[in-house]
């Protein structure tokens, strides 16, 4: 979706659209190859029913900008052992997922990979969204061997983003998030629950940042090794 031209997919009122061939090693890709960093894909799932079912890897973004919006009770999963990533390849341009609203979800697959060599990729979920990785989320890990952490800048919001207003909480359902990169992987809590029952419960690894700006949040992993 997207690549030598801007690519446009609406998934709206209870459609579903699955895909399941591998080709190039993904089975889904929003941001294509032959992109020049001014174009780009854009995907939005939205409302309750709708739904979009990958059968193999996902990118988001590689060398065109790649967008992907999860609304208002819509579905995107990444079946089997596949992984997803965001922000797979040198760009400068926006890579980003909006989950948002009650019941949308993102199952992402074994493993979320946000970041790639110089790219920034920021995920966003808020207003009760979910994002699931079986395995674990790693923000800014540069290559396939986390061996060079990415030069770009990588964010999670729960709620808003920094600098924005506090919004309702979205949930990070994984055992393990890895901050790769010292003030370029970046976790930001901004939310409006103050009752002291919203959890995050994965062991939190790595020497990035972690923001709490609003809302109470409780850790309840293993974060030694942050």
């Amino acid at each position: 979706v997207g690549g030598d031209g801007n690519g446009y997919l609406n998934i709206t009122n209870g459609g579903t659209v699955n895909t399941h061939s591998v080709y190039n090693g993904y089975s889904l890709l929003i941001g294509g190859f032959n992109g020049d960093n001014t174009v780009g894909g854009y995907v939005l799932v939205d409302g309750a029913g709708s739904s979009l079912n990958v059968g193999g890897d996902m990118y988001i973004g590689n060398s065109s900008s790649g967008i992907l919006t999860i609304s208002d009770g819509a579905k995107v999963n990444v079946l089997g052992s596949a992984n997803s990533y965001l922000a797979d390849s040198k760009n400068d341009v926006e890579n980003s997922v909006l989950v948002t609203g009650q019941e949308s979800a993102w199952n992402a697959g074994n493993i979320l990979f946000i970041g790639r060599d110089n790219s920034s990729g920021t995920l966003t979920v808020n207003n009760g969204g979910e994002v699931t990785a079986s395995q674990g989320i790693g923000v800014g890990y540069g290559d396939y061997s986390a061996s060079a952490p990415s030069d770009g800048i990588n964010v999670i919001n729960i709620g808003g983003a920094k600098g924005s207003a506090a919004q309702a909480a979205g949930y990070l359902n994984t055992p393990y998030l890895q901050l790769f990169t010292a003030d370029k992987s970046i976790l930001n809590l901004n939310h409006t629950d103050n009752s002291g029952s919203y959890l995050l419960g994965a062991d939190i690894d790595g020497s990035g940042t972690i923001n709490q700006l609003a809302g109470t949040t409780i850790l309840t992993g293993d974060s030694a090794g942050f």
